[in-house]
């Protein structure tokens, strides 16, 4: 069979042929010629399925705070587990009376993410044909086995290049020769640890069960393919893995900071932005609420002197964005607003992941709200302190979502002691969703300042096992420059926030970063100067066209003086009308137009005579012709004449 002839199936082998100097060939070179001899052709696969095989076993149980704390009721974890909307009363354990809340966790194949069956088993995905117009292209696991490296995998005719070994001569000139039934031998194949589909050939879905994985080396999957998103989410039985999850891990540590290397530079300063937080109590009152905040500006919390999780749920229709202020100023006093520390302060841009960390400012993406998220219902965000990295414990700060992966800050180790003093800052007092709200099993106490009289009052845990942080703490907060968030102002129109990798490491990036007023020239407030752009646009161009026309005016003669010259040359007047019409005036003394009446042909046989009183006429008896002419003169003596 030739390779060239072999029609696209399900499943087959994605290999790219070595072609680049096209010098293979199957029979002998011609005499006198010389060429670089491959044969049988090689071949390469191409690694559409680099990541790391899911573990199905590992992925049934809850990951985080997800199936552990919340979604969880009789030890059933898949609310948070499998893709799709749920229904569940257990978004915050003190409060389980919330009945009709709602979970939407979307699973949207992408190049950093996999879909899995939760049973491992394989599926019918639906026929997704290849079509390179569209912006995603899907591929499964099928069932069939890597070649070995050399097996023979086909024929192919070919062209090969010979040049002769000598200098180039009429007689002897280059030439391409066609070569057939050139073997094709299959390369060696994927390293399983580093495949998706481990050992399996990935392929193209088809209408029948070809295997447990599906993913995408492409995004806007839901957009090239209308039905995918209810193949995925409607049945609750698929899961969605980072793709480069470790065998044995639950979550995967992106650590996606703006900076490179382990840690930032100690040069570096805090990119600041964020919304506008209260500073009074503004006839606000804090109230107890413990484990069921779920109301507040602002939220403070007292946490055990230990690792901790908590869990977040936000109501997008009201915000997209909280701040964490770690250790704030009069956090004990319950009479004033928190002060935060400009250098601990976590802000956290829901709608375009951004996550700030505390001192220098370094930043870090993550997903943590889908475009197809349905946002009636509440988004959950996991925040935390003390992780492990590479098997080792980090005094780190970190920030998850729904999708088994987490952000961390890079510093050398924030204090454990500055942790357990934290204080939440929502841009509206009802951003938190009600009957949710935040938890954690680690919250020794919890006040919120709000005007609702009505708060829950959850009730603390005593839990009898706690991780001690012992990872080193040796982070220096950054006390000699002082640059207090940018409040931005909420808009209708709010464009997302532009990041910039190492921002203070450009050229003339530090000047900028240096005060408040070079930070508030970065973001304008209002949206003036977009109408002012176009209004001004738009008087200029009016004011350009009156002045010119009124230049044209004024200067008519001069600037359509041939235009006049020609109508006074052919007509005798002034068609400007600056002289009244009067001819020959600015435009010199000459006439270049006249008319003449010449006399009677036929002669007068009578003439007129008046003597005195009395007097006789006669009358012509020949006969008199009249002819006007309009003579041109400019012609170079050439008359024109028109008949009257």
């Amino acid at each position: 069979m030739r390779v060239g002839q072999l029609k696209s199936r399900m499943p087959h082998p994605l290999f790219l042929l070595l072609l680049l100097p096209l010098i293979c060939h199957g029979q002998g070179p011609p005499s006198g010629y010389l060429t670089t001899r491959t044969n049988p052709l090689p071949t390469a696969y191409i690694p559409v399925g680099v990541g790391f095989t899911p573990d199905v076993n590992n992925l049934k149980d809850g990951f985080g705070t997800f199936g552990a704390y919340i979604g969880n009721q009789n030890d059933n974890a898949e609310v948070y587990v499998t893709c799709g909307k749920k229904q569940t009363n257990y978004l915050n354990p003190q409060m389980v009376d919330s009945a009709g809340a709602g979970v939407h966790v979307v699973c949207e194949p992408s190049p950093d993410r996999v879909i899995v069956t939760l049973d491992g088993n394989a599926k019918d995905y639906g026929t997704w044909q290849r079509d390179l117009k569209n912006e995603c292209e899907m591929f499964t696991c099928s069932s069939e086995d890597y070649p070995a490296a050399g097996t023979q995998i086909g024929v192919m005719d070919v062209k090969v290049y010979y040049e002769p070994k000598g200098p180039p001569t009429s007689s002897n000139a280059p030439m391409l020769v066609d070569e057939k039934d050139v073997k094709v031998m299959s390369a060696s194949p994927e390293k399983p640890e580093t495949n998706v589909c481990r050992d399996k050939k990935a392929g193209y879905p088809s209408d029948q069960a070809t295997g447990s994985v599906l993913f995408a080396n492409e995004g806007k999957c839901y957009k090239t393919y209308d039905k995918l998103s209810s193949k995925i989410e409607g049945s609750g039985t698929f899961v969605q893995v980072p793709r480069w999850l470790k065998p044995g891990e639950k979550v995967r540590n992106k650590r996606s900071s703006f900076y490179h290397g382990e840690h930032a530079p100690a040069t570096g300063t805090r990119t600041p932005y964020n919304f506008q937080s209260i500073t009074s109590m503004d006839g606000m009152n804090y109230k107890d609420c413990l484990t069921a905040c779920d109301v507040g500006s602002v939220v403070k919390y007292s946490m055990h002197p230990y690792a901790y999780q908590m869990t977040i749920r936000i109501n997008t229709q009201k915000c997209n964005a909280f701040r964490i202020c770690i250790a704030p100023e009069s956090h004990s006093d319950d009479s004033v607003v928190p002060k935060c520390d400009p250098q601990k302060i976590i802000d956290v841009n829901v709608q375009s992941g951004i996550v700030t960390w505390p001192n220098t400012g370094r930043s870090s993406l993550i997903e943590l709200d889908h475009p197809h998220r349905d946002k009636s219902y509440p988004l959950a965000i996991e925040f935390g302190y003390g992780i492990d990295i590479n098997g080792k414990q980090q005094a780190e700060y970190y920030i998850g979502n729904d999708h088994r992966e987490i952000v961390s800050s890079d510093s050398m180790g924030f204090s454990a002691e500055d942790s357990t003093k934290l204080a939440f800052f929502f841009p509206k007092e009802d951003c938190l969703a009600p009957r949710a709200g935040i938890f954690s099993k680690n919250i020794q106490h919890g006040r919120t300042l709000t005007k609702s009289q009505s708060v829950t009052m959850g009730k603390p845990y005593n839990l009898t096992s706690q991780t001690a942080i012992t990872a080193p703490q040796a982070e220096v907060i950054t006390t000699t420059t002082t640059i207090a968030p940018v409040n931005l102002p909420l808009t209708t129109t709010q464009a997302a926030p532009r990041a910039i990798p190492d921002a203070a490491a450009l050229v003339g990036g530090k000047d900028v970063f240096e005060t408040n007023a070079g930070s508030k020239a970065l973001y304008v407030e209002g949206k003036w100067w977009t109408w002012g752009i176009y209004i001004g646009f738009v008087i200029g161009t009016l004011l350009t066209l009156g002045i010119g026309a009124g230049l044209f005016y004024v200067l008519r003669r001069t600037v359509f003086a041939i235009w006049y010259r020609g109508m006074y040359k052919r007509y005798g007047c002034d068609a400007s009308g600056t002289t009244g019409g009067i001819t020959g005036v600015g435009f010199g003394n000459t006439v270049t137009g006249d008319v003449t009446v010449q006399g009677t042909t036929g002669g007068t046989t009578a003439g007129a005579s008046v003597m005195g009183t009395t007097g006789t006429t006669g009358g012509t008896t020949g006969t008199s012709t009249e002819t006007s002419t309009l003579l041109d003169k400019t012609g170079g003596g050439e008359q024109k004449s028109l008949a009257m």
